[in-house]
């Protein structure tokens, strides 16, 4: 099984990635991350999917890429509300009333 540890071997880090990635200061070139909806973040399957992806924003300069949530670059886009709802209930995510976000627990046919 792929795990993240994994991933961090293999993916490609660029100057434009926020550090510690790359070069880029959340504190003086702040801006918004994958992780903050972007439309052109495509998931992976399975767990991973939770903080890994690829870019596939042509203007990006991680286009293509295997790509951290983290990473960000200057070219993101927010997703739209609806496609949020959609996603999040495929992935079987909820939010409560207090607007804490719940994940489902992993298969545990899947553990080890």
């Amino acid at each position: 099984m792929i795990t993240h540890e994994d991933l961090f071997k293999v993916v490609k880090f660029l100057d434009s990635d926020f550090e510690p990635y790359g070069k880029r200061s959340r504190d003086e070139d702040w801006g918004p991350d994958c992780s903050c909806w972007c439309k052109h973040f495509v998931p992976l399957e399975g767990d991973l999917r939770f903080d890994w992806g690829v870019c596939a924003n042509p203007k990006s300069p991680r286009v293509g890429l295997l790509t951290f949530e983290h990473q960000g670059c200057r070219e993101f886009e927010e997703e739209d509300e609806a496609e949020k709802e959609r996603f999040l209930k495929e992935l079987g995510v909820t939010v409560d009333e207090h607007g804490v976000v719940h994940f489902p627990k992993a298969d545990s046919a899947n553990d080890g």
